[in-house]
């Protein structure tokens, strides 16, 4: 299955360019995913699997699914280490990884790519509001595309390898 039968709505530009601290960046206020030009040509896997990952936090803008200003609403502002960052990194990883193992693209070396991710992010105190990565993953597919399973699929490894704890939504009473 290829990413954009999959992804037909896909509606963001995405640039390459040489980028020498990321893989890659969303960013908010151009609306663009940024991929590093090195990283298609030298790891194109890696480069599908981070384009993955921007394509998640591209849902959050206030142009989509305005989850990131909920973020900030509910868990204060949003900066590097932030708990709103840690969040949307987290999500943006889970989610990279349901699509992933919809496309057939989940596979030890992707798990390698995504999970230091989710490592560095996730905390005990925190838990994953399930209903946003069904929202994000949902958004740019078309209407009849399903990513149940793979959702099941990918709590069920998460919860065996780090016990990341998830809930359907949160809430202000919930952050605190």
């Amino acid at each position: 299955m290829k990413i954009k039968s999959l992804f037909p709505k896909f509606n963001l530009n995405v640039k390459f360019m040489e980028l020498n601290d990321s893989a890659g960046q969303f960013w908010h206020k151009s609306d663009i995913v940024v991929l590093d030009s090195g990283l298609k040509k030298k790891l194109p896997g890696c480069a599908k699997i981070v384009f993955l990952h921007e394509m998640i936090h591209a849902t959050g803008s206030d142009k989509r699914l305005i989850r990131l200003r909920r973020l900030i609403e509910i868990f204060g502002k949003y900066s590097e280490g932030s708990l709103s960052f840690r969040m949307e990194e987290c999500i943006a990883e889970i989610g990279c990884m349901v699509v992933a193992m919809k496309l057939g693209l989940l596979n030890d070396y992707s798990r390698a790519v995504i999970i230091p991710g989710l490592e560095k992010n996730y905390t005990p105190d925190m838990y994953i509001p399930i209903r946003e990565i069904r929202a994000a993953v949902k958004y740019f597919a078309d209407d009849e595309t399903s990513f149940e399973e793979e959702i099941e699929a990918v709590k069920n490894y998460l919860d065996a390898f780090l016990d990341i704890k998830f809930q359907d939504s949160y809430t202000k009473k919930d952050a605190a």
